[in-house]
């Protein structure tokens, strides 16, 4: 399957869900300085091509499965202390920042970023980051 990668999201102990990235997919692409911007998938072989919406073109091995995200808002399910995600930092629109949940309020989502800065979301503006190894030992 050359032209399309999976990432396996763990919901439950026993359930997963498919984020199916392909040729034309909108997701989320690790740019400059570890921020993710919006784009979309140009071409897929060793690597995921990545036509970001600012004009610009990023490219990542399939490897590493965090750096190309898909663009879907994630159910509340799938949402946990301890789940990483990528999150929208504050008014900035289009950009978005790898981090863990650490709290959950209601339908709001305390995140800390890599960097240690803290913020709190909404679950709109959450991406699951897929992480691999998630599914051994099941």
């Amino acid at each position: 399957m050359v032209n399309n990668i999976h990432f396996h999201i763990l919901l439950t102990k026993y359930h997963y869900i498919s984020a199916c990235v392909k040729v034309g997919s909108r997701v989320w692409a690790r740019a400059e300085k570890g921020c993710f911007l919006r784009g979309i998938v140009s071409a897929m072989d060793e690597e995921i091509h990545v036509q970001l919406d600012n004009g610009k073109k990023v490219r990542h091995k399939k490897e590493n499965p965090e750096c190309v995200v898909a663009d879907a808002i994630p159910h509340v399910v799938e949402v946990e202390i301890g789940t990483r995600v990528l999150a929208k930092w504050y008014n900035r629109l289009d950009t978005y920042y790898p981090g863990t949940v650490v709290a959950v309020r209601r339908s709001f989502f305390d995140i800390r970023f890599d960097d240690g800065d803290k913020g709190c979301n909404e679950l709109r503006e959450l991406r699951i980051l897929s992480q691999t190894g998630q599914d051994e030992g099941m």
